[in-house]
């Protein structure tokens, strides 16, 4: 997905510079692999582009990265073999190596790895170094890392895709995916499938917070907030809002912000809290307005192109299809 990129990109010349690169092993994995590359009409966010990937994919299991991070090479593959023949597990994901952000480290076996509790989502799915992992279990969670998940196609169907109420820098968009689909399946952590995170500063819904941390702070309470009442009751909602507004202003009192992202500076304490204040307000009545079934919905396309890779006397060649690319903008009405 291209969500309305300034760049006018040639994916032919793109993918053949990548394809130089790699080594011929990797080369006989990529034989029959397709590409389906959409770019939307306008800036969409996450949770539009990601449905329409998910309207269009082709396969059993559709998996999720951060447009600023990348992939082990045996990332797919230690997804794929942990959904075995177990027809209840409906999601996998795997541990985010941090090159871009400054975090804590475990030095230790983790036992939760996530959880909610009073008002704090809490993930240990990061480290620093890919060592590190031996301290990530293999089990079961509620919830998975953004830059790092995967479900089976069917069961993102069901559940509609991600919900298009999650707005603005889209915290929690991934958080609330995975609560629904937990409730008809099982997701799994497995530290063998590994992703890397090279935090970026600009581009996509960063742009929309602009390194402005007031900014940040409306569509982080906005959206946690509209999360924990669309999917927890009333009363624990109400306290979990308030637990973590409570929590927030303490930390900015005392000239922190508790975010991992080193260019977001207090300026204004003041209105910083008002901002998480009308935030947490927003995302109450958004969630109040009247709300009408789950539906999966997609951003709007302006192009769509199809490729497919293909070994010829012993050669990789990137192949143009036409014929695919049209039914696939039938589909999505462009």
């Amino acid at each position: 997905m291209d969500d309305y990129s300034d760049e006018d990109l040639n994916v032919y010349e793109f993918l053949m510079d990548e394809i130089a690169t790699f080594h011929y092993s990797i080369l006989e994995l990529l034989h029959n692999v397709d590409i389906t590359l959409i770019k939307n009409k306008v800036h969409s966010g996450i949770v539009a582009s990601r449905n329409t990937g998910i309207s269009v994919a082709g396969g059993d299991i559709v998996a999720f990265l951060d447009d600023d991070g990348f992939a082990h090479k045996d990332w797919l593959k230690n997804l794929a073999k942990s959904y075995g023949k177990n027809e209840k597990i409906l999601g996998v994901g795997g541990p985010v190596v941090e090159i871009g952000r400054s975090i804590k480290t475990p030095t230790r076996p983790i036992k939760n790895l996530a959880y909610i509790k009073d008002g704090k989502i809490v993930t240990n799915y990061r480290v620093k170094r890919l060592e590190e992992i031996k301290y990530l279990p293999r089990k079961f969670v509620p919830f998975l890392q953004g830059g790092n998940m995967s479900f089976r196609r069917n069961a993102l169907l069901q559940v509609g895709g991600g919900n298009a109420n999650l707005a603005g820098n889209f915290y929690r968009e991934e958080t609330d995916l995975c609560i629904r689909i937990s409730r008809k399946g099982r997701l799994l952590f497995e530290p063998s499938a590994v992703t890397y995170h090279n935090t970026a500063k600009s581009g996509g819904c960063r742009d929309i917070i602009n390194f402005d941390l007031s900014r940040f702070l409306y569509f982080m309470f906005r959206n946690t907030t509209y999360f924990f009442f669309e999917n927890f009751g009333l009363k624990k909602a109400i306290r979990f809002t308030f637990q973590a507004l409570r929590r927030q202003i303490r930390l900015i009192q005392k000239n922190k912000t508790g975010i991992p992202r080193d260019y977001l500076l207090i300026i204004n304490k003041k209105q910083h809290i008002k901002s998480a204040i009308l935030g947490s307000l927003a995302g109450f009545l958004k969630w109040l307005r009247p709300r009408k079934s789950q539906q999966l919905v997609c951003s709007e396309s302006a192009s769509v192109n199809y490729f497919k890779l293909i070994f010829v006397a012993n050669t990789l060649e990137i192949i143009k299809i036409d014929d695919k690319a049209s039914l696939i903008r039938g589909f999505l009405g462009v």
